[in-house]
């Protein structure tokens, strides 16, 4: 009976062989078209910068903004994105206050994923980013009541600080700036 046993235990094992597929080193997949689209909403705070007269404070003039934008990344690296950005802004004279526009199209750079490899679980991206657009106001004149707009062309930088809070959620803190 043993000896039967033991026949059949061999009969039962198999060879198993691991078929190595020969890659290059730092070598990208990219995704189809449909794949790695991302949108987001942003609330903070806009600053102008401007010249502090009558001893006010810059704080004073502190006014909600808004930042909107879809993109896309092509690699885990490198990725870009279409953003609104404005709301308001006081600056440094009574009676400019303004709606502010920013439209832009920026450059995204993984920095975290460019130097340490692209895992999905990874808690935080460190992403600096480059871009172009037009920035526009329209001003609201306080005693007159005409309305003026106005633009040009912008370039603009920052870095946006990703925290992932699940699978498909982020929390971001962006630090941003144009000219």
């Amino acid at each position: 009976i043993a000896a039967i046993a033991m026949f059949s235990t061999a009969n039962a094992q198999e060879t198993v062989s691991e078929v190595v597929v020969p890659t290059k080193k730092n070598a990208v997949v990219t995704n189809s078209f449909g794949s790695n689209w991302f949108l987001g909403v942003n609330g903070g705070i806009n600053l102008y910068n401007g010249v502090v007269t009558n001893g006010e404070s810059p704080f004073e003039h502190l006014s909600p903004a808004l930042n909107v934008y879809v993109g896309k990344c092509h690699t885990p690296g490198f990725g870009w994105r279409i953003a609104y950005q404005g709301l308001t802004v006081k600056t440094f004279k009574e009676v400019d206050h303004a709606a502010f526009m920013n439209f832009h199209f920026d450059a995204l750079f993984n920095l975290s994923n460019l130097i340490y490899g692209y895992r999905e679980d990874r808690i935080w991206n460190l992403i600096p980013y480059l871009g172009v657009g037009w920035a526009g106001h329209k001003k609201y004149d306080l005693i007159g009541g005409d309305e003026n707009i106005s633009g040009s062309l912008s370039a603009n930088y920052g870095i946006i600080n990703t925290f992932r809070l699940a699978k498909r959620w982020a929390l971001n803190l962006e630090l941003s700036g144009f000219f």
